[in-house]
């Protein structure tokens, strides 16, 4: 097809692109809209909007505010209208553009260029287009990491460890715990996405989860870690109500 000779042709793009634009234009990238077609069924909202609708490859890198910006930048200065096409036909108008010869690679490669709407921590972009892709090529994202110590639990006792996250607070929320035993060997794990909570739930959430499968398989000696420090007092007793403490210093 003439789609995908566009797409791997040489020279256009680095391979990670092609492989990207490849995705996009099969609708393969991991979005709400692909998980449906595979069966599951979720409620779905665009994280990249401040006010979101539904999650589709369409909206993400076409009728979103961001990418109508850089499209209507982009193709309006190249004459192309984009009112009433799809987002396949956008990106086949791209391909197929009147423009002198030195202008081809760049019109061929603009679709892949949005990727960059989804990396908004880079905050240099460089207006050249060799050197854009050359820093997307080396581009790699800060990690930031702790370093815990973990010590074996006792003899016969399960080791769990909980933990839960949300983006907003509240917001996108999941959950993750591991089990281990005496050894340090993983019996078992599981992390998942849950619905729209705050910090706080999802790390009740998580030790809910955990303390369930652990009843359910008949676990009793349980050694039970989580780093919420306001959970942690409140499940050992030492947190107190903000009323209480009131009542005290009135005494």
């Amino acid at each position: 097809m003439r789609a995908y000779k566009m797409i791997w042709v040489n020279g256009a793009a680095v391979s990670k692109l092609r492989f990207f634009m490849w995705k996009v234009w099969r609708s393969r990238l991991p979005l709400d809209d692909f998980f449906r077609r595979l069966g599951y069924l979720m409620a779905s909202k665009c994280w990249c909007c401040a006010e979101p609708r539904e999650e589709t490859t369409q909206h993400l890198f076409f009728t979103s505010y961001a990418t109508d910006k850089v499209w209507k930048y982009y193709l309006g200065h190249a004459g192309i209208p984009i009112n009433g096409i799809t987002f396949h036909q956008a990106i086949v108008k791209c391909w197929t553009a009147y423009v002198v010869p030195r202008l081809k690679p760049i019109m061929q490669a603009l679709p892949s260029s949005l990727i960059k709407v989804r990396k908004p921590s880079i905050q240099y972009i460089p207006h050249r287009w060799p050197e854009m892709i050359k820093m997307m090529e080396q581009y790699t994202p800060k990690l930031k990491y702790t370093k815990v110590l973990w010590e074996l639990p006792d003899h016969g006792w399960i080791k769990v460890n909980t933990d839960g996250a949300s983006k907003g607070n509240p917001g996108r929320s999941s959950i993750g715990f591991v089990l281990r035993n005496e050894v340090g060997d993983v019996i078992y794990a599981c992390g998942k996405e849950i619905h729209e909570a705050s910090n706080t739930v999802a790390e009740a959430k998580a030790i809910y989860e955990a303390l369930r499968f652990c009843v359910q398989h008949d676990y009793i000696l349980i050694d039970l870690h989580t780093d919420s420090m306001l959970l942690k007092n409140l499940i050992t007793g030492e947190w107190k109500p903000p009323w209480q403490n009131v009542r005290r210093l009135e005494e």
